[in-house]
């Protein structure tokens, strides 16, 4: 099994089977494991029982597949300040959005480069770049969104004043 140039992470019984309906594809459902990435507060560890030694890691059963995490849209116009996600990421999932002009060009200011990870659960995520969260000079011009996605789930999007 091989993940390409991702991230190494601890897999564990990832038990990879091709789906039988689609025997080109192979799904998966490790365990993954986080070392020190803290998703609970001090307060919320207490809260929930969960012994202090353990807080700083975080793990979780993911569900993988073949295919690949990336997707673009169709050009279009928008008005607007800031550019708003409703997403929900793995724990060590995120999602990137690069800013492209009409002929897949990334905007400078705006590119894969440019993006910070998106990560969390959040209905309203304010979507921001190394510059800050401002898209209002490509207000009213045709662009496309590029989204770089790794175990994460996009619900909706929204440019709001």
């Amino acid at each position: 099994m091989t993940f390409g140039g991702t991230d190494l992470e601890h897999l564990y019984t990832s038990q990879t089977h091709p789906y039988f309906r689609a025997p080109h594809v192979y799904v998966a459902f490790p365990m993954r494991f986080v070392p020190g990435r803290q998703v609970l507060s001090d307060a919320q560890a207490r809260t929930l029982g969960v012994n202090p030694g353990y807080a700083g890691d975080a793990a979780e059963t993911v569900f993988m597949t073949s295919r690949g995490g990336t997707f673009t849209t169709r050009p279009f116009r928008f008005s607007g300040r800031e550019l708003v996600l409703n997403l929900s990421t793995g724990a060590a999932g995120g999602v990137f959005v690069e800013i492209q002009d009409t002929d897949g060009k990334p905007i400078p200011g705006y590119t894969r480069a440019d993006a910070l990870e998106q990560a969390g659960d959040e209905v309203e995520r304010i979507v921001s770049w190394k510059s800050g969260t401002s898209v209002a000079s490509l207000a009213g011009r045709e662009i496309r969104l590029h989204f770089t996605l790794k175990d994460a789930d996009l619900y909706a999007l929204q440019f709001r004043p």
